[in-house]
């Protein structure tokens, strides 16, 4: 099918022409969330938005710079809008603050006020309403713990919602 073939080629073009500074894990991590994507026809022939969300923001941790934000640099390369949403949990200070890069829209959300109990619901329901204003066809999720994990999980019991990917690769064990 169309699909298939297009996402299959997009997996060719990113094992020929990977961007620089991704190691030899994460260029497997890309390519297996492409195959997975082409397996599940969440690549379509046409332009997609495509909102990435992360569990973290991109400090202290440099997971989202350096796995999530390459990956979305090539699916904006190739046309698509892509949107990374990240949730600075552990440096608030970027809350609010975005920015474009190579064609990918970084946002850190606002977050709520720390209220116990109520900052993880509240910080969760900012990602998935965040990402269902921007009307994506495919919602990337990282990590399905924390915060990916939550939006996730509403996400997946919208009757109408769009197609969701979760990202496995770098599992740390339960929880």
């Amino acid at each position: 099918n169309g699909s298939q073939v297009l996402a299959q080629r997009l997996l060719c073009d990113w094992m020929t022409a990977k961007p620089p500074g991704v190691n030899r894990r994460q260029g497997r991590a890309i390519e297996d969330s492409l195959l997975h994507l082409s397996l599940s026809r969440a690549i379509i022939t046409h332009e997609m938005r495509v909102v990435m969300i992360g569990p973290f923001g991109r400090r202290p941790r440099g997971t989202m710079g350096d796995r999530a934000l390459p990956m979305a640099q090539t699916l904006a390369a190739r046309g698509h809008t892509v949107t990374l949403l990240l949730p600075p949990w552990q440096n608030p200070r970027d809350a609010g603050r975005s920015w474009e890069q190579d064609g990918v829209t970084v946002e850190n959300i606002r977050l709520p006020a720390r209220i116990p109990g109520l900052f993880h619901v509240l910080t969760a329901l900012r990602l998935v309403r965040r990402a269902l204003a921007l009307k994506p066809d495919v919602v990337h999720l990282f990590k399905p713990k924390a915060y990916s994990g939550l939006a996730h999980w509403l996400l997946a019991r919208l009757p109408r919602r769009p197609r969701l990917v979760v990202d496995t690769d770098d599992w740390e064990g339960p929880g």
